[in-house]
């Protein structure tokens, strides 16, 4: 009994020693900096998107007609290319809601924002 305990500890100790090797090949450099590129090149989409939201939010709010329905329009119109593209770069982007006030009444606008950023 003792001889066969001895026998599957060295062979659990054997084991563990041999398999506990992990990979360590990570991301290789010209892989980060295409990834970083890549970033950058949504994050300036999603910049100069929110700038459009923002212009879009102002005239909403200094025009004296309801432009609610049109600003959402407009909005969705701004945002569905720029998320297409960071998903196809392989970035998740996000619209998040801010509250306006715009004629008599708050109004959820939603501008981008890129998720998964670099490691």
């Amino acid at each position: 009994m003792k001889k066969s305990l001895r026998v599957l500890a060295a062979l659990l100790l054997m084991m563990i020693l041999l398999c506990s090797t992990a990979s360590a090949a990570g991301v290789s450099e010209a892989c980060l900096n295409e990834r970083q590129e890549n970033y950058l090149r949504v994050q300036a989409r999603v910049s100069a998107a929110n700038a459009k939201v923002r212009a879009l939010v102002l005239h909403a709010q200094l025009t004296p007609y309801d432009d609610v329905d049109w600003l959402h329009e407009q909005v969705e119109l701004i945002n569905a290319p720029v998320i297409e593209y960071g998903a196809s770069l392989g970035f998740e982007v996000r619209c998040t809601y801010r509250w306006y006030w715009i004629d008599g009444r708050w109004v959820a606008v939603d501008p981008l924002k890129v998720i998964n950023v670099l490691p």
